[in-house]
């Protein structure tokens, strides 16, 4: 009996919870390692940016490209800048003027053509009137591997998409 009540004081000495040094360690451990992820993070979210925008400019394309076969003049996209923010508009050329037909807003990207021009026109063919054009979504500012996608838009509307790191990196 003796020996259940020593161990019984013996368990109540046991002290219960964290000190303060081991909550300080915890708390720069952790610091560090957020300190490490954060540029990671940033470059993932500035890809998948990169990678939604040039899916939902090849989707315009396309689409431009599919209803212009059912027009008697086609389709055009023309892209249109803003303040911190560019526009691609596809427009039906059967109105007089041109009536947009749907548009999308593009924001901390730029599109730039590298041959070719913009705007694209597809004829009541559903080809490329201008010819062959290369398109490049880049991130601003476009600092890393993988943050600018070229577009690389055929005659017959096909949209072939790469992606490269960034100029002088």
């Amino acid at each position: 009996m003796l020996g259940f009540v020593m161990a019984r004081n013996f368990l109540k000495q046991i002290p219960v919870g964290i000190t303060l040094i081991e909550l300080m360690v915890v708390i720069v451990v952790a610091s560090i390692l957020i300190t490490l992820a954060t540029p990671g993070l940033q470059n993932f979210i500035r890809n998948n940016r990169v990678t939604a925008q040039s899916n939902e400019l090849s989707s315009l394309i396309a689409y431009a490209r599919s209803q212009a076969s059912a027009s008697v003049n086609g389709y055009q996209l023309i892209k249109t800048t803003g303040s911190d923010s560019w526009t691609v508009e596809v427009q039906n050329l059967d109105c007089s003027p041109a009536c947009v037909v749907k548009q999308v807003t593009f924001e901390n990207t730029d599109l730039t053509a590298e041959s070719g021009s913009l705007p694209l026109i597809f004829n009541d063919r559903s080809v490329l009137s201008s010819g062959e054009v290369t398109l490049a979504v880049e991130h601003e500012p476009c600092s890393g591997q993988r943050q600018r996608a070229v577009l690389n838009i055929l005659i017959s509307g096909s949209v072939r998409r790469t992606f490269e790191s960034c100029s002088g990196t």
